[in-house]
């Protein structure tokens, strides 16, 4: 047993698997996946594969934050050790989209594109989406077998942004491949608030991540910065205390209809709930807008903000601080709302992209464009209730044994809380 402010707890043999919880492909734009598999093979060394399920919204539909997504699952062989990087879209690559590797290599790999193994499978453009990698079709493998990386190529513009997979720490729950919730994360990769409702069904915000505002691109005079966030609602544990906000229920992240909400709000810093950003002289700006999305979208910081504070403030910018938020009003067990209790959640990854395609800052223009992407992170495992001191604990539970807590002290974090990790 391992225990640390990481949080990784070794648990028992299960399938694993990983989020990239956010990609784009267009006529200009594809995205370039990176997957490590560590897993070793079935009996008889037989031929393994790996499960690739894409969760997407695609032309007319792609920008949608309300549209809930389409979904593909492809298998696609491994073996020990492997390393694949493949183009989603095919646009640098042919059958079977297969990157850096010699035709050889591919057929002795056993993906060549005739043997059904392409893997350019987003060709309806534009798109956007996440994709689950796992490898529940292997017996007996390890936590902790896959990784991964991509990197989204804007090969018009000149630009580039990615980030490493989020592979989600064991639950110890049955049949929770796709478990990626806020109770299960390793870095503070999902932002959540509690998992306890309060007496109206309300489930609470997260905290609040501060971020820096740019001039804003959509002014109408000198901002050249374009600030989306990237919002990917989060399914919450099978596993909550009683009273919690009822899980999605299985197969958890695997579904397209997951739904949170986003609004900016710097109420901690003013003490009043409307403000929502500082200019460059340290006033308070108020004016709250939620924006809900479900599945995956992309938000825009200008559709935040009152259309009075752009004309404003949004040559200069300032700072925030952005959240999330339940999609709705998630009643009792049976009450009106029962059925969307599944599906509302008060979690999401939220990562900010700051980028200019037109190859200018500050009135100097220069080749290229740019992009700066942040994954942004607040706590971890905020969403579950910490003891009355302010420690979270983490336990490991062996068969016939009882849960042995370990005390770690996270009490100058206020939004900290308490995690029973059964393993």
């Amino acid at each position: 047993m391992a225990a640390g402010l990481g949080v990784s707890v070794v648990g028992t043999a299960h399938a694993d698997s990983i989020l990239f919880p956010y990609f784009a492909v267009s006529d200009t734009v594809t995205s370039i996946f990176s997957v490590m598999n560590m897993a070793g093979t079935k009996p008889g060394n037989a031929a393994t594969t790996l499960r690739y399920s894409y969760w997407y919204k695609a032309g007319a539909s792609a920008g949608s934050l309300s549209g809930t997504c389409r979904h593909i699952d492809i298998d696609r062989n491994t073996s020990l050790n492997d390393v694949v990087t493949f183009d989603s879209s095919g646009h640098f690559a042919a059958d079977p989209n297969v990157l850096f590797e010699p035709t050889t290599r591919q057929i002795n790999a056993k993906y060549p594109a005739d043997a059904g193994q392409d893997f350019a499978v987003m060709n309806e453009l534009p798109a956007r989406g996440f994709l689950l990698v796992d490898n529940s079709t292997l017996l007996g493998a390890i936590e902790g077998t896959l990784q991964g990386e991509v990197f989204m190529i804007d090969y018009a513009a000149g630009a580039v942004w990615g980030y490493a997979a989020y592979n989600a720490a064991p639950t110890g729950v049955a049949a929770s491949t796709f478990d990626f919730s806020d109770s299960a994360e390793r870095q503070g990769e999902v932002l959540a608030g509690s998992e306890q409702a309060n007496a109206a069904g309300v489930a609470p915000a997260s905290g609040a991540v501060p971020t820096a505002v740019l001039p804003i691109a959509s002014n109408v005079s000198t901002g050249d910065v374009t600030t989306k966030f990237f919002v990917t609602p989060i399914a919450h544990d099978v596993v909550s205390s009683t009273g919690a906000v009822v899980p999605a229920l299985a197969p958890y992240q695997d579904r397209g209809d997951l739904a949170a909400a986003v609004r900016l709000d710097i109420s901690a810093y003013t003490g009043d709930s409307l403000d929502v950003m500082f200019d460059r002289d340290e006033n308070p700006i108020s004016g709250v807008i939620s924006i809900p999305v479900v599945c995956v979208g992309g938000v825009g910081l200008d559709t935040l903000l009152d259309a009075n504070i752009l004309r404003q403030y949004g040559d200069f910018g300032g700072w925030t601080a952005i959240r999330t938020v339940g999609a709705q009003v998630l009643n009792a067990p049976g009450g009106a709302n029962a059925g969307a209790r599944t599906i509302a959640n008060n979690q999401a990854i939220i990562m900010k992209l700051e980028y200019n395609v037109e190859g200018s800052f500050i009135g100097e223009s220069f080749r290229g464009a740019f992009n700066n992407s942040i994954w942004l992170r607040r706590g971890i495992r905020e969403s579950v209730v910490r003891d009355a001191s302010g420690n979270l604990t983490i336990g490991s539970v062996n068969a016939g044994s009882a849960d042995a807590p370990i005390w770690v002290d996270v009490a100058d974090d206020a939004d900290q809380r308490r995690i029973s990790a059964k393993q």
